[in-house]
C-alpha cells in the first residue's frame, strides 16, 4: 500500500464528511491529521479561505517530493478532514510556467 493510499484511509476513516457539510461531524483534530501528513512525508504546501456561505472553512493543500497529494479542510470546531488525494501533483511557478 503506498503512503498516499495509507494517508487516505486513515484519515477516511476518521472523516466521512464531504467539503461542503456541516463540519461538526467526525472529523480529527487538525494536530492529529497533521501527524498522519507527516507520516506519509507530506507537508502543507498552501492555504485559502472558503467562502462564508461554505462554512467557513480553509483549504489547505499538502505534497510530497513523489507527486502525491492531499486536499484537506478545516473548521471551526479545530478538526482538518480529507478532501481529496491523488498524484502527479507538479508545482507551477506563478509567471513562469503558468
Amino acid at each position: 500500500m503506498t503512503y498516499l493510499r495509507a494517508l487516505v484511509a486513515a484519515v477516511a476513516l476518521l472523516c466521512v464528511a464531504p467539503a461542503h457539510a456541516n463540519l461538526s461531524g467526525p472529523c480529527p483534530p487538525i494536530e492529529v491529521t497533521k501527524g498522519i501528513l507527516a507520516k506519509a512525508g507530506q507537508t502543507i504546501i498552501g492555504y485559502g479561505l472558503a467562502p462564508a456561505d461554505q462554512g467557513d472553512t480553509v483549504v489547505f493543500l499538502a505534497t510530497d517530493n513523489a507527486g502525491n497529494w492531499t486536499m484537506l479542510f478545516s473548521g471551526k470546531d479545530g478538526t482538518l478532514c480529507l478532501a481529496a488525494g491523488g498524484t502527479g501533483w507538479t508545482p507551477v511557478v506563478p509567471g513562469k510556467d503558468a
